[in-house]
């Protein structure tokens, strides 16, 4: 699965495009998966990064309800100042549907 990199919990704002839909709560983890590349030199093996997966919760709060929400791209607008373009899912777990955690 890789390993973590970063967790981030808070309460945050939820997006659509540009319209405002609410409010949310989450709880995300960042992975880092390696991959080791064989080498004939003296070296040996090695391990390089090769992808940043994120996974998380993010539960919405009322008026609005996760379910409403189910596969749209929505953006996340975390307390820290970056954005997660996800994609809500059953159990309301999001996926990745873009570049990751960003500055805007």
């Amino acid at each position: 699965m890789g390993r973590v990199i970063e967790e981030v919990q808070g309460e945050g704002e939820v997006y659509e495009g540009e319209r405002r839909l609410g409010e949310a709560s989450y709880d995300i983890t960042v992975y880092q998966d390696t991959q080791t590349i064989k080498s004939f030199r003296p070296s040996g093996s090695r391990e390089v990064d090769v992808l940043q997966r994120i996974t998380g919760t993010v539960n919405v709060k009322p008026p609005l309800s996760n379910f409403d929400l189910l596969r749209k791209v929505l953006t996340l607008h975390l307390d820290d100042g970056r954005r997660w373009d996800f994609v809500l899912g059953k159990n309301d777990s999001a996926l990745n549907s873009g570049k990751g955690l960003y500055k805007p």
